[in-house]
């Protein structure tokens, strides 16, 4: 037996408590990292008296590539003698429809797949491929997304997700990714590549190829290695914080608010939040923790609901909810298309917009957030408001990040980020948005022949402000 076999039949038991029989879901999605899972657990199976089940999503997003992930997953669960389930869906419709993007559309319909399967056959776990480079990419995507505390916790091996059926199982996560390709080419597994990978303009695949060989070129450790140790000391810190802050929040009057540090603040309005089924967003936290008597509109942890209107009382560490506010933060759903001639002007959602093409006169423009490179932005656009999904590659940055974040972290108000205005593009990219300006992948570059110069001014009542 292979050591990555042998290591991997060692994990499983310890991750279970030794549960036999076991019936498991399988998530298997054709690339290297399932298919090994799948031979692999294949070949554990029967010591193991585990019953597989192959479960495979065809997300409808590659055509022909798509289906082909989805006749290999087949035909290799029929050589195993395994059962195969499939499910698929219209992730780019679900996406529109829902208002969000299309990675968040395909996780949900995908993770309501498993867990619908899960429960039809009753299984004791959902088992994914995740492995330890999936970690450092996470932890990396996350901090260049502002993400901070809880947010950066580690993968957990085993972890309960809610309104999924079983648990999901991660037995991978102390392998590399060169271990499995390494065990998935003496083994002569067929795998697909999926082509999107190669997309440097998807934050994963950013990190994945540019940032971390760079970070692992000066690392004193495997990136994998120094993740590990990062993780767990973080959710050492994050566990004694908690510890403190439960004993606090049992007795308030041992100490006054105000005496306590910031960490073990954050961290009872945090569990204060999570309790009442309320999102527990970092401006939100930070709002509550620093300002007792401030009042916060915070969303529901369940889509649908209404937001509530929140305070947060120092002395009883109570969350006090003061108002349902129905309605008065709803969506805007108001959009324009208008199609570019050589000039034009327009007014929408209370900005007014002039643009007009002017030709490069020197050979270096610098990026002045009005400028387009006139061969990277398609028409018609849509002129509109944010929704809840909407991603914006902010000049600067290396990828593309939810507006939602961007506007938490800039601690713009609820109801102020749903009056901005944005422009989308004919092919879908967000290239414009109000207080935040260009986005990266439309920057003028010393290489652009043609600019496209907009001029915005805000009309809005009580607001003057303009861009040229």
């Amino acid at each position: 037996m292979s050591t990555f076999l042998h290591d991997l039949g060692r994990v499983l038991p310890e991750l279970t408590g030794g549960m036999s029989p076991c019936h498991v879901v399988l998530a298997v999605s054709g690339g290297l990292d399932s298919m090994v899972l799948l031979r692999s657990l294949s070949l554990l199976a029967p010591v193991m008296e585990w019953r597989l089940n192959v479960a495979h999503y065809n997300h409808q997003l590659r055509g022909e590539a798509s289906d082909a992930d989805q006749q290999l997953v087949l035909e290799t669960a029929q050589k195993l003698g395994l059962e195969f389930h499939c499910g698929s869906g219209d992730v780019r419709s679900c996406a529109t429809q829902a208002g969000i993007s299309i990675e968040m559309a395909a996780r949900e319909l995908r993770y309501d797949f498993l867990g619908k399967m899960a429960a039809d056959v009753g299984a004791n776990f959902i088992v994914t491929a995740h492995h330890a480079d999936d970690q450092v990419e996470q932890l990396w995507m996350r901090l260049l997304r502002g993400v901070e505390g809880h947010g950066l916790e580690m993968m957990k091996p085993l972890t309960s997700v809610p309104n999924l059926y079983a648990p999901l199982l991660r037995p991978l996560l102390g392998f590399t990714r060169s271990q499995l390709l390494e065990w998935g080419q003496k083994e002569q597994i067929v795998w697909r590549e999926d082509a999107s990978n190669q997309d440097d303009r998807v934050q994963r695949n950013w990190v994945r190829h540019r940032l971390l060989p760079i970070l692992a070129e000066g690392a004193a450790l495997p990136l994998t290695v120094l993740t590990e140790r990062m993780g767990g000391f973080l959710q050492e810190q994050l566990d004694a914080v908690r510890v403190v802050a439960l004993e606090w929040l049992g007795n308030p009057s041992a100490k006054p608010w105000r005496d306590l540090p910031v960490a073990i603040r954050k961290e009872a309005v945090r569990i204060r939040l999570m309790e009442a089924g309320l999102l527990t967003t970092r401006g939100v936290v930070v709002a509550l923790a620093g300002q007792p008597d401030a009042s916060v509109s915070v969303w529901p942890v369940r889509e649908g609901d209404n937001p509530r209107v929140v305070s947060w009382d120092p002395e009883r560490g109570v969350l006090e909810i003061l108002e349902t506010s129905a309605g008065n933060l709803d969506y805007c759903s108001d959009s324009l298309q208008v199609t570019l001639g050589a000039s034009g002007k327009i007014n929408f959602g209370g900005v007014a917009f002039v643009w007009s093409f002017i030709p490069v006169v020197s050979g270096r423009l610098s990026a002045f957030p009005a400028l387009f490179d006139a061969g990277t932005v398609r028409s018609p656009w849509t002129l509109r408001h944010w929704k809840p999904g909407d991603r914006f590659h902010k000049l600067g940055m290396p990828a593309a990040s939810k507006l939602q974040d961007i506007f938490v972290n800039a601690a713009v108000p609820s109801a102020e980020r749903r009056k901005l205005v944005l422009i989308e593009a004919a092919d879908g990219l967000i290239i414009w948005v109000e207080q935040l300006g260009v986005c990266h992948p439309c920057r003028v570059r010393p290489e652009t022949s043609q600019v496209l110069k907009l001029v915005w001014e805000n009309q809005k009542p009580g607001v003057a402000c303009k861009g040229s």
